[in-house]
């Protein structure tokens, strides 16, 4: 867990605005923790509004906050809106962890958490539980704000689990910077959960991405050099023998190649042929088709 809070022993009894649980019982002489993000006076407009966290730490937020995208959010766990005069004196509790609580008002506050290394593990869990406060992801993950950034941010490391939380909540560009990290992936051993959270459209896609990268590659690759006019140390003969050795050392890297495959590793694949060479021009024309593979290659499209 990231250290979002530290301890300090408050007596709430001796603030001038005493705060009361939702039970309208006093909360007086009691230990409380405060967020070192969220606490009173981190502003400079004062804050009137406090949760709580399952784990008793309180954040000091200010109402406006919760306006446009947030303006419903809590609303199931509450009995009037926030707006309602009871929430300026009422402690309002959330059965959420203090870490989950805190990226969720990082993201409400479009603050970046990422100076606090919270875990993906984290990151996904509050994701997932903003929805059951009516706090809708997607519209805090368009490009540049904070958790569009986690996410690219954490996109290195999971990819999968980036792209299903994208796909789920249709945020393209997410996906799409995902997917490129995905090339290397088993698709098939993807699990029911998460293919079911990325959907049919977005599971498509990066099927239709390792399809259309290795068709691509079959394509490109199974045409070999041309050949050159025979000489007497090089005879047509000699030529297709050449052809059949790089149509055969074509299908053995195609049975084997991965949507990832480097350029480097493609023109690797086909040195040893080269290194056999001894005609000049075979070398050349050689030389310039792997090039032109491999060009070529650099050119497929990597992303859904």
């Amino acid at each position: 867990m990231f250290s979002t809070y530290f301890e300090l022993t408050i007596f709430l009894k001796s603030l001038s605005n005493p705060l009361t649980s939702p039970d309208n019982s006093p909360q007086s002489s009691v230990d409380v923790s405060v967020s070192t993000v969220f606490y009173r006076g981190a502003h400079s407009v004062p804050e009137n509004l406090v949760f709580s966290s399952q784990d008793s730490v309180c954040f000091y937020v200010h109402l406006s906050a919760f306006s446009g995208a947030a303006e419903c959010a809590f609303r199931p766990i509450l009995s009037a809106p926030l707006s309602d005069s009871r929430y300026q004196t009422t402690r309002i509790h959330v059965p959420e962890t203090s870490e989950i609580l805190n990226i969720i008002f990082h993201v409400i506050y479009n603050m970046s958490c990422l100076k606090h290394s919270p875990s993906f593990n984290a990151i996904v869990t509050a994701i997932g539980r903003m929805p059951v406060y009516e706090i809708s992801p997607k519209d805090y993950m368009a490009p540049s704000t904070p958790l569009h950034e986690l996410l690219l941010h954490s996109m290195s490391h999971h990819p999968l689990e980036v792209y299903a939380i994208a796909a789920h909540y249709d945020v393209y560009d997410i996906a799409e910077a995902a997917s490129a990290h995905l090339l290397s992936y088993p698709l098939n051993s993807i699990s029911d959960e998460i293919v079911t959270q990325m959907g049919p459209v977005y599971l498509k896609r990066l099927l239709c991405l390792h399809a259309n990268r290795l068709n691509a590659l079959k394509y490109m690759i199974m045409t070999p050099p041309t050949f050159h006019a025979p000489t007497e140390s090089c005879t047509y003969e000699e030529q297709k023998k050449l052809s059949r050795t790089w149509v055969m050392a074509a299908a053995h890297l195609v049975w084997d190649a991965q949507p990832s495959l480097s350029t480097h590793n493609l023109e690797a694949a086909f040195r040893p042929l080269q290194d056999q060479l001894s005609c000049p021009e075979c070398c050349e024309i050689f030389s310039g088709r792997v090039r032109e593979v491999a060009q070529g290659w650099s050119g497929v499209k990597d992303t859904i």
